[in-house]
């Protein structure tokens, strides 16, 4: 009887804290949304007599004081308008836009009894503990904690459904244009379908070379285009995507020409290293050579011989 009733006790707590999310919005605004977007003073929703759903998520308090409450809500008005949008740091995408929120998440400010789409919000000091309280309720994706486009990336290059056939999958930097939208993805990636060739390309003033030959991507970097939804193998439009050089370098991508100790940058010491080569006082070593090995150059033009040769002569 006992294991019984603790069973009971315990599935009761479990289904209690699945129903009600920690601190809970206590007091509900209900009313006021209903003020806000309903009962005639929003033209969107005169045909409308209640939201689709309305959630209180988190009602976040300020020495004991409720201050803001994360809304989760849908008035039920939608439009099939494909839009993304990056604030807080964060990723947002949605291709059937809701109403009043474009995401479905608001804030309740309950200093100025309003109702605001996160797309409002322009100052996110107004909400202490905001970015905190978007992880735990899981509201847009942070940039740089987990890949944006995971998904996209599985469907492009996986042969299998279930997606055992993907190595990896990073992405490494995000561009924006000049309103602040997310327009494409420096990203790395691999299947385990590969082709044993030796192979190099230079893209800049950095060499890339592997043991193999990869798929999807030649040599495992590739572009995500997020308004065309689309992955490029990096090795044909590296030139098309302005600020992949600058991303290489920040990220010291592939060897660099003239980096003849391979500690990531040039100096004084390279230069040294190359005049003792010239001078014949050391060797060059093997693994200086591009084509040491047996490798082949991917887009089957003349390249470089050596990562010492600056002036490619």
């Amino acid at each position: 009887m006992k294991k019984a009733l603790a069973l009971f006790l315990s599935l009761a707590l479990l289904c209690g804290v699945l129903v009600f999310p920690a601190n809970a919005a206590e007091v509900s605004y209900y009313e006021t949304f209903q003020q806000q977007y309903f009962d005639g003073k929003d033209p969107l929703l005169q045909d409308l007599e209640a939201p689709y759903f309305y959630r209180e998520l988190y009602t976040h308090q300020t020495n004991g004081a409720p201050d803001w409450v994360l809304i989760h809500a849908d008035a039920g008005d939608h439009c099939e308008v494909e839009t993304q949008d990056v604030f807080f740091g964060r990723y947002f995408y949605q291709c059937d836009v809701a109403y009043p929120f474009v995401y479905t998440y608001g804030i309740y400010d309950i200093a100025r009894q309003r109702f605001f789409d996160l797309c409002e919000i322009e100052d996110e000091s107004r909400y202490p503990d905001l970015q905190e309280v978007f992880d735990t309720f899981g509201v847009g994706k942070k940039l740089g904690a987990e890949p944006l486009f995971k998904d996209e990336f599985y469907r492009y290059a996986s042969w299998n459904q279930d997606g055992s056939d993907i190595e990896y999958y990073r992405e490494l930097a995000y561009h924006f244009n000049a309103n602040g939208e997310l327009i494409w993805v420096l990203a790395e990636g691999a299947t385990n379908m590969e082709q044993p060739v030796e192979c190099y390309e230079i893209i800049g003033d950095r060499v890339f070379r592997d043991w193999n030959y990869h798929v999807p991507f030649g040599l495992n970097y590739g572009i995500y285009d997020v308004e065309k939804h689309k992955f490029y193998d990096i090795l044909n439009v590296w030139q098309q995507y302005k600020g992949v050089l600058d991303d290489m370098e920040r990220l010291n991508l592939g060897e660099k020409i003239g980096d003849v100790d391979s500690d990531g940058r040039l100096s004084v010491k390279d230069v040294t290293e190359i005049q003792r080569r010239l001078a014949e006082i050391s060797e060059t070593p093997e693994n200086d050579g591009v084509e040491a090995g047996g490798y082949w150059h991917i887009s089957q033009t003349e390249g470089i011989a050596y990562l010492s040769d600056v002036n490619r002569n």
